[in-house]
């Protein structure tokens, strides 16, 4: 009996050490870790228990074309499993960037004022140098410290109340999966149905696939030619759209697997949700960081806002700020034009 009683009081010890240390951490970290290992977890349970869903080529003669689906759809659910993977490399990156970032701003007052230097004649020469343009400095220090970077654009946007806090370390899980895996997979199947699919579908899904892998491809060339600030708020707007897609696409998949096949009637309209996911993504690439910030009618920095926020709190409130500013835009035009009519008369 006693020696029960001791295997408890150490288990009931181990429980409690585990609860201190996950207090410890930040709530909001935790349940990322913990959704990251859910989702790899059953991401693989999947791989081995998934009951192929019937597509086009299910009932082809071919017994290449016939066993495309299973292997294919296996083949995504192991790359979404790898993806869960990058998605926890990408929360303990942003950890100890934050981290670092504390660090940083550790004994800093918020002025170069204060600052001092080890050697007397570097620290008036220092002084010399910024002379007059105190208050620019401190400004792109702090938004240094903010952002991971400080540029002109960081630094204009900042200054219209956006916050950029982490802009400059974007999580790349999401694009490598879009421009990736995904992009290797549409490319495959795309040539299938060129050469194989012979159907009413046929008109849909291959003008539709070869946009979306166009737009891949371009949208890999933009930002491999752009600064550093505009790739990372770049990888940010891919990360939210693709957010979005998998939120909008993963039940129809669900739904599939529950009846068995892929819906192929005439009205379906499943097919259109992949080529309006990349083509905004595409525009936003298109548009860049500066040019999507000065959009017209304030939407500028409730999107950029809404791109860059990681408290999914901000995104809600962005988001929410865009449409009433949206909808709210031509009453404003229309209220100022009656007033500079009657200004005028």
């Amino acid at each position: 009996m006693a020696i029960g009683l001791q295997g408890v009081d150490r288990h009931l010890r181990f429980c409690v050490k585990i609860l201190k240390a996950s207090q410890l951490d930040d709530p909001r970290n935790t349940v990322r870790a913990v959704l990251n290992l859910t989702g790899g977890v059953l991401c693989w349970f999947l791989a081995f228990e998934w009951h192929t869903v019937r597509g086009l080529y299910t009932d082809s003669p071919s017994a290449f074309l016939r066993a495309v689906p299973a292997v294919a759809q296996r083949v995504w659910i192991i790359v979404v499993a790898a993806t869960f993977l990058l998605l926890e490399t990408d929360r303990i990156k942003s950890k100890a960037t934050e981290k670092e970032a504390a660090q940083l701003r550790r004994g800093y007052t918020g002025s170069i004022v204060d600052a001092t230097c080890s050697r007397a004649e570097d620290d008036q020469r220092i002084r010399e140098e910024i002379g007059d343009k105190i208050e620019a400095v401190d400004y792109a220090i702090e938004v240094l410290m903010s952002a991971g970077m400080s540029t002109p654009t960081l630094r204009e946007i900042a200054s219209k109340g956006v916050s950029i806090q982490q802009a400059a370390n974007p999580a790349l899980a999401l694009p490598m999966l879009m421009f990736g895996p995904f992009l290797a997979i549409t490319v495959f199947t795309l040539v299938l149905d060129a050469i194989y699919l012979d159907s009413f579908w046929t008109w849909r899904l291959v003008p539709l696939r070869t946009l979306t892998s166009l737009e891949r491809i371009l949208m890999i060339l933009l930002i491999r030619r752009s600064p550093r600030d505009e790739q990372c708020f770049d990888y940010l707007v891919i990360q939210k759209c693709a957010v979005v897609y998998l939120a909008v696409f993963t039940p129809s998949m669900f739904q599939c697997e529950m009846i068995g096949k892929l819906s192929y009637q005439k009205d379906s309209m499943w097919f259109v949700i992949p080529p309006v996911a990349y083509t905004t993504m595409f525009v936003f690439v298109l548009l860049g960081f500066r040019r999507t910030a000065n959009l017209p009618c304030g939407l500028g920095p409730c999107l950029v806002q809404l791109f860059l926020a990681r408290d999914p709190y901000v995104q809600l409130t962005a988001a929410a700020h865009c449409i009433r500013r949206k909808n709210t835009a031509p009453e404003s035009s229309e209220s100022s034009d009656s007033e500079s009519g009657r200004s005028f008369a």
